[in-house]
């Protein structure tokens, strides 16, 4: 404010492409994120990250109530008065697009949620402002393995809860639910289990797990 007070001519929107072009005694450097080029000394040390965000429609209760973020900032994200969720980051899935001073919004949406498969969405034509995306719909992804079973007492048949599974290699351990069940997700191989309970012998057995399969054992204990 000084500066324009004084008679110094403001010039916005006018890139300087080298200090050459600048007719100055002393050059003061009070860069964005776009230096790239114009001075050897800070190059390579501040990077152009391209700027974007997605947004859901408004959910119908408050999910978040101040901003968030994760992975030592990688992930960012808050939800918005009228309910929609704005997700930004993740850059580190594909570097090459997203350091970049080029601001143009990228046409690729990967969805990626726990205990579901990944899914790819692209917008056909991008417009400034607002895009919009059809719905995207993402399917339930099976274990690696897993492994199912009931423990029941003999002769009497009864369901037998708070028996002790442990699954070695690995050293897994799960305790049955009052009706004998349990479950538990594997890596796919050969596995021995071993049933503990209180009043009863120990119940030693082989399995095998297979890629995206389910085991089921019925284990009985005896006295």
């Amino acid at each position: 404010m000084l500066a324009a007070e004084a008679g110094v001519e403001i010039r916005e929107h006018s890139r300087v492409e080298s200090l050459d072009d600048v007719d100055a005694g002393r050059v003061l450097v009070a860069t964005d994120g776009y230096p790239s080029g114009l001075l050897g000394q800070i190059e390579g040390l501040i990077v152009p990250t391209r700027g974007q965000m997605i947004a859901t429609e408004p959910l119908p209760g408050r999910i978040f109530d101040c901003p968030h973020y994760g992975r030592h900032g990688f992930d960012y994200w808050q939800q918005t008065p009228d309910g929609r969720v704005l997700a930004g980051g993740f850059r580190d899935w594909a570097l090459d697009s997203e350091f970049t001073a080029v601001e143009e919004t990228t046409a690729q949406i990967d969805v990626e949620v726990d205990g579901k498969k990944p899914a790819t969405k692209s917008i056909d034509k991008l417009a400034q402002g607002e895009n919009k995306v059809e719905p995207i719909k993402l399917e339930s992804q099976l274990p690696p393995g897993q492994l199912r079973g009931v423990v029941h007492s003999l002769p009497a048949g009864k369901a037998v809860g708070k028996a002790v599974v442990t699954v070695t290699p690995g050293d897994k351990k799960i305790e049955t639910a009052g009706d004998g069940t349990f479950s538990i997700d594997l890596a796919p191989g050969v596995y021995k289990i071993s049933v503990k309970a209180a009043g009863f012998a120990t119940q030693e057995l082989d399995v095998t797990i297979d890629a995206n399969g389910v085991t089921i054992k019925n284990i009985d204990l005896h006295k």
